[in-house]
This record gives structure tokens, sequence and C-alpha cells, in this order.
């Protein structure tokens, strides 16, 4: 009888090592090859065909259609088809990549519409948000997590909603489509505030190991990272639509390494994650000034690198303070004028920095009425909103923070005190100096004398020109003859001379950004300094007073007119109310330049005309009345 097996005429040869490892070679080539192969098969057809297939199929169930099938089917033909079922752990994780790689593009593309406005709806412009921005005004709202948080909700929503295909054998095609937009907006919006929130978390002073700062710093690192709190929301939520309570070990971890590869590709697109005040690339306002048509917009420059901003608080806060003298004592040791800056609550002194060098300070008791808590919070918030400004379009014009030091030794007592830097000299008091040497020191100036020197001498124009537009267009009506801002390079005693590169720093903030729509030049402008820069201002355009004022201007109104800009100003401690204010007056700035002055109070005029110019002069009291009313609710509600 036959046999019915070759091995039973002949000898089985013996089976070296070499045949079984070049067996073992081969079963592993080819299953890279596999693998590889399902990659790119599963990312294709996430990237080009589901999304083409969800819209049609959308549009099917829409009009009653059947092109869904067919297409399918000629999409398989061409290549474009799901692959088969992983049945190896390689297969699996191949195509696990291949689908995670593959809805990076299409989502970012959608991202990038949704955020340049194609879904209005999530934007902090619609009807619905800036009624409820303006009823919490919330910071947690208004911030740039939010911010992030929310587009990247509404991308994921309309991604899972439009482009990604429903199963058949579910009961209802709207609630399963509806369910996985709910779903998808959920985890993206996850996956978006915790890369946002690791990435800011790497500027903490609490996270003391570089190496952690520099993984959280890194967008793919922070992306990657991301993907276990949206690897936990995905399973969940699958665990929640199959009708389980949870999810297993393993579904949670494939989510996560799936989520894994979108975090870190859409990181590395700076798609999700970036930092709400760090190192960034900004846009150098343009030099030269435009047409009233499109003063709202700056024009594109080479950009800048603006470094990281400095934290002056902490050496405040910390730092060995020495060297306090009464403002008699500072007036006596540097021959200063006796009535100089006399307050009986105001001391002088230094902080010491840790290297070696001093910051000379200005030293006030504190006292816990209203006034004085509202002054720190308005100095913390006008510094804050610099900052904005400046990472945003960089302009810099520095507001000085207060800091409150408990158990501070003063002449006269103990106990707490409000530090701040020495802004420099008072930019009145030296306006007044360059007035007097130009009148040669000798008597009394006549009046005009600061009005003919801001006309004929560029630098103090355009160091007053900017003065005047800070307070302008934060709505600041108190000028106090500019006894508010400073000149960082004067010093007390020391000569001065006008410079296009001196530095103006704000150093009472406690009147700014009110809710007044329209540019003034405030109560105290019918007398005096205020009185003599207005005629010399009034009725000029930016441009006319400095190029860079113009371009600055622009730059600053782009940040309180952009969703981002405004949602970090809200971040801030502004209210939407002082947003749309401050809008308005820097758009009037720009459009029409400074406003005219209404008219000046001669106390040496007869009866007759001092209450003519009183009916035109009117109007700042009127303003004034409105502006502490409105000071004095914000601060009550505030604290109260």
């Amino acid at each position: 009888m036959p046999s019915l097996y070759k091995s039973d005429f002949q000898p089985v040869p013996e089976t070296t090592s070499a045949d079984s490892q070049n067996k073992t070679d081969t079963s592993i080539c080819s299953e890279i090859w596999h693998a590889a192969k399902d990659l790119v098969q599963t990312a294709t057809y996430t990237a080009v065909a589901e999304p083409v297939l969800g819209v049609v199929q959308l549009s099917d169930k829409a009009v009653g259609a059947h092109n869904f099938e067919s297409l399918q089917t000629g999409l398989a033909a061409i290549g474009l088809a799901p692959p088969e079922k992983a049945t190896g752990a390689i297969d699996r994780h191949a195509q696990m990549l291949g689908s995670a790689l593959g809805m990076v593009v299409p989502y970012m593309l959608l991202h990038k519409g949704i955020s340049a406005g194609s879904a209005k709806v999530f934007s902090e412009e619609s009807f619905a948000t800036r009624m409820a921005l303006s009823s919490t005004e919330s910071k947690v709202f208004g911030s740039m997590a939010f911010k992030h948080a929310r587009l990247a909700f509404g991308t994921g929503f309309t991604y899972d909603a439009v482009f990604r295909p429903s199963d058949n054998t579910s009961s209802s095609f709207v609630i399963d489509r509806l369910t996985h937009a709910l779903t998808g907006g959920t985890v993206m919006a996850t996956l978006s505030a915790t890369a946002f929130g690791l990435s800011n978390l790497a500027e903490r002073t609490v996270i003391k190991s570089d190496l952690v700062k520099n993984a959280l710093a890194n967008p793919v690192a922070s992306g990657a990272l991301s993907a276990i709190p949206a690897g936990i929301v995905q399973s969940e939520a699958n665990a929640l639509k199959s009708g389980k309570l949870l999810p297993t070990a393993s579904e949670i971890g494939d989510n996560i390494y799936q989520m894994g590869i979108v975090g870190a590709a859409l990181g590395g697109a700076h798609v999700i994650g970036g930092k709400a005040s760090a190192e960034r690339v900004v846009t150098e306002p343009n030099k030269e000034s435009k047409s009233s048509n499109d003063s709202a917009t700056a024009e594109k420059s080479e950009p800048l690198k603006q470094p990281a901003p400095i934290e002056p608080t902490e050496r405040l806060k910390s730092g060995a303070l020495s060297n306090l003298e009464t403002p008699l004592q500072r007036a006596e040791r540097l021959n200063l004028p006796k009535d100089f800056e006399q307050s009986k609550d105001l001391f002088f002194g230094q902080v010491e920095n840790g290297d070696g060098t001093t910051t000379d300070v200005v030293v006030r008791p504190f006292t816990e009425d209203l006034n004085t808590k509202m002054r720190v919070y308005r100095a913390e918030v006008s510094n804050k909103v610099n900052e904005t400004v400046k990472n945003q379009n960089g302009v810099d014009s520095p507001a000085l923070p207060l800091v409150r030091r408990e158990n501070v030794t003063m002449p006269g007592g103990e106990g707490p005190a409000l530090i701040q830097e020495n802004g420099g000299k008072q930019l009145g008091s030296q306006l007044r100096e360059w007035a007097q040497q130009k009148h040669s020191g000798k008597g009394e100036m006549p009046s005009g004398s600061i009005t003919k020197l801001i006309d004929e001498n560029t630098e103090v124009r355009e160091l007053m020109g900017r003065a005047a537009f800070d307070n302008m267009f934060k709505g600041n009506v108190d000028l106090v003859e500019f006894s508010q801002q400073t000149i960082k390079e004067g010093k007390a005693g020391e000569k001065l001379e006008p410079s296009g590169q001196s530095k103006l720093v704000a150093v009472d903030n406690k009147n700014d950004f009110t809710l007044l729509e329209k540019p003034s030049w405030g109560f105290g402008s019918q007398f005096g300094l205020s009185l003599e820069v207005a005629k010399a201002l009034e009725g000029k355009k930016l441009s006319d007073v400095s190029p860079k004022l113009q371009s600055e201007a622009e730059a600053t109104l782009k940040v309180f007119s952009s969703e981002e800009g405004r949602n970090q100003l809200l971040a801030d401690g502004l209210t939407l109310a002082e947003i749309d204010a401050a809008k308005s007056r820097l758009t009037s700035l720009i459009n029409d330049g400074f406003p005219k002055h209404l008219g000046e109070n001669n106390f040496y005029a007869d009866a007759a005309e001092q209450e003519l110019t009183a009916s035109f002069t009117g109007a700042y009291d009127d303003e004034a009345a409105a502006v502490r009313d409105y000071l004095k609710s914000r601060d009550e509600n505030r604290f109260n």
C-alpha cells in the first residue's frame, strides 16, 4: 500500500540552527512589512477617505440619498479602505499609530478654519459668550486656558460630528453622531487645556528641576503628556457608550497611547499648548503712520525676540530694606528744594537684590482702607495689562507694581508697608526744570513757557505726547500735573537732558481704565502745567507728534480688538466694559489725534469771563464726577 507521506519513504533531513535563524528573520521582516503597510493604509484612510465618507453619509441622511455605499466601494477600489482586523500585537500598534497620525492633518486644517472665524459660535465675540463673560466677569472664563480648550472643543466636536462616519448598526444616526461629537470635543478640550497648563507650569518657581522645566516647556513633550487625562476621558466615554461603567486597563492604555501620538503631533505644530506670558516672537510696530482708513492695523516687520517678563515683586518682598529716610532728610542730603515731596507718609530707601546690587524704593505705611487696597490691586492689573500688550505686540508702557510687606521698621514706628520701586523723577517736575533752564533760570517763568518748550523741542514733545496718550487711552482724567508718571533715567538732584531714549513709567494707576468713551484732557487741565501741555498738543495727530507713537497706538488697538488679546486682558483683571471703552478711546486717538481743549480757568478774569469759561470747561467736571462714581462702585464691589 502506498504511503500517504513522503517522509515514509525518504529520511527527513536535520534542521540546522542557521535554517531556523533564517526562518525567524524572514518572519520578522514579514511582520514589519505588514505592519508598515497597515500603518500607511490606516493613516491614508483616516486622513483622506474617512472625512469624505463622513460628509457624504451626513448628506445622505439629510436628503435621503444613497451615495455612501457606492463611494465606499469606489474608494476601496483605489486602495482607500480600512485594513483588515489586526491579528498580532505589531499590526495592532501600527493601526493605532496610523489612525492617530491620519487624523492630525484634517484636524489641524479644521482647527485653523475655526480659529479664523468659520465657527464664530465658539468665539468670545458671539452674543452668548459676551453675555456670559459680562455676567460673570470671571478670570477663569476669560483666561487663555479656557480660550484654548474652547477652540479645541469646537474643533473636536465638528470633526466627529461632520467628518467621522457613523456605525450603520446604530439605532439612531443623530444620537450616534451627537454622542461621538460630544466625546470628541471633550477629549480634545482636555488635551488642549492640559497641554496649555503644562507649558505654563514650566515657568513657575515651584518647579525646581531644569530637566522637568525643559520637558514641560517642550510643546511635543507637553502634548504627549496631556494624553494621560485625555485618554482616560476617551476611555470612560467609550465605556459609557457601550453600556459599561468603567473601561478596562487595556482600553485606557490604548487610548492614552493613541492620544499621546495626537498630542505630540499637535504640540509640535503649535496647535495645542502655548504660553500666556512667556517668551514669544512678536511683531515690532511699523515706524511710519498710516491713513485713518487703515489705522487699526500695524504693518508687519521683522520679528524680534521678546525677553521673558522680569518679576520685580519677589525682590521687593524678600530683599533686606535699608537706608530709610524721610522726604525732608532726602531733600537735605540731595540739596533739593525743601518743599519737594513733603508727604508725612512717604519714605525713601533701598532693597538689596541678593547679587550685590540695590534697588531704590519708595515706602508707604499700609492701611486697611479701601483706597489703599484698590491702589495695590490696580497697580497689579496695570502691570499685567502692560505685559500683555508687550508680549503680543511689543509695545512697552511700564507700570510699577506695589508690594505689601509686614513688620517694616519705618521712622515713627513699625508695621505693614507698601514697597514700590522708585521710578525716577516725576515727569511734571522734570518738565518744569527743562522750561526753567530754557528761561535761563531768571525769575518766574512767564505763562506759556512749557507750551513753547513742547512746540520747539522734538524730544520733549514726543515724551509729553506719549505721557498724554497713555493717560487718555486708559481713561485717566486726574492727571495731577503729570505727577503719576516718572522718567526712569531721571534722578533727584541730577541734571537730565531731553532725549528720545527716555522711558516713561507709571507709578500710580488707581484711576486707570475707566468707562469714558472718548479721550479727555481731564478736570485738572483748566490751569497750570496740564493746561500748557494741552495747549501744545491739542488737535495734533499722533503721527505729527511722533510716528512711533502712531504705530504703537495701532499695535495696542490690535490687542484690545483681537479675541486672544481681549481674553488675556480679562484674565489680567479688566472687565469687558473697560476693554470696550479703552478700544473706543484708542480708535479716537488714532483717527482724530489729541482732542481739542475746552478752555482755561483764569482766576484773574472778571466774574462774567469766568462764568463763560466754566460753561465750556464744565464738561471736565461732569466727567470727573462720573469717573469718581464708577471708581467708587468698582472698588466697593470688589472688596466689600
